[in-house]
């Protein structure tokens, strides 16, 4: 009997979806995003970045504080951490 445990991860967006979800972005003066995230990455920056179709920019902004960024953005429980303390809150 094989045991096998699977473990879901975020699915990635379509280049659409990246963008619809950038520009959802309020541009805080203070963005509650960064101070959300334990190691207060530059997240209005990435959003911006990708928001203006600029993928290479977006890369770079999250390397400068994560040497492992794919691997974090698919384990990172954002959900708690920076979006969770995001301002903005869709209506359900």
């Amino acid at each position: 009997m094989e045991l096998r445990q699977e473990l879901e991860f975020d699915k990635d967006y379509t280049m659409e979806e990246a963008f619809a979800e950038a520009k959802r972005c309020l541009n805080c003066a203070k963005p509650l995003c960064r101070t959300g995230c334990p190691i207060e990455n530059e997240i209005p920056r990435f959003i911006q970045a990708i928001a203006h179709g600029n993928f290479g920019l977006a890369n770079d902004i999250i390397a400068e504080r994560s040497s492992l960024p794919a691997v974090c953005g698919r384990v990172c429980a954002r959900e708690k951490q920076c979006e969770g303390a995001c301002i903005f809150k869709p209506c359900e």
